[in-house]
């Protein structure tokens, strides 16, 4: 399937998917099982060990899903 379908059916089905860090691998089964691709993140991680996560595509009027675990260590809590 070309890249401009994959585009336009989850413009219409209104859906995104993004994974944390910590679960990259399972979101990615869920996307596939849901008929989409994950989303882009991008994780900024600083110098002193604070990390930004930042959705790197639209999110406005989508239904939005966050894939992560929240298992030990903290870090995959609060990312």
């Amino acid at each position: 399937m070309c890249t401009f379908a994959l585009y336009l059916i989850e413009y219409i089905m209104g859906v995104k998917i993004f994974a944390g860090r910590a679960s990259q691998h399972m979101a990615e089964h869920v996307a596939k099982a849901y008929g989409t691709s994950l989303g882009s993140v991008k994780v900024n991680v600083f110098s002193d060990g604070e990390f930004q996560p930042s959705l790197e595509e639209t999110v406005r009027g989508q239904d939005v899903f966050i894939v992560q675990s929240t298992m030990p260590p903290t870090e995959n809590l609060f990312e």
